[in-house]
């Protein structure tokens, strides 16, 4: 889990976060075992606040920065604590189909 523990400690130490979900979907595609490439991310931080989306998901990637380059796919779903408590889900990613 190290690209995992990479993820958490960027965006912790680049945002105000008051909720991390950060799942190794890898398992879901066609790679090897233990393959960390395929990641799903829930990020609750109120500095998402009159955002859009897409400013959001540049935020999470700045932060994230050059380690994207070992990531195969990225998903994020990027709330604010208010926005979180309304719902609570996590988007789920689908399973390779090779």
């Amino acid at each position: 889990m190290f690209v995992q523990n990479k993820i958490e400690r960027l965006l912790r130490d680049n945002l105000n976060v008051s909720k991390l979900l950060i799942r190794n979907d890898s398992c879901k595609h066609n790679v090897p075992p233990n393959s960390e490439s395929h990641f799903n991310v829930q990020i609750v931080s109120d500095d998402f606040m009159n955002l859009s989306q897409i400013q959001r998901h540049k935020i999470v990637y700045k932060a994230v920065g050059t380690l994207l380059a070992e990531i195969h796919a990225f998903s994020i779903t990027a709330m604010t604590t208010s926005e979180f408590k309304e719902n609570p889900s996590l988007r789920d990613t689908p399973d390779c189909e090779n």
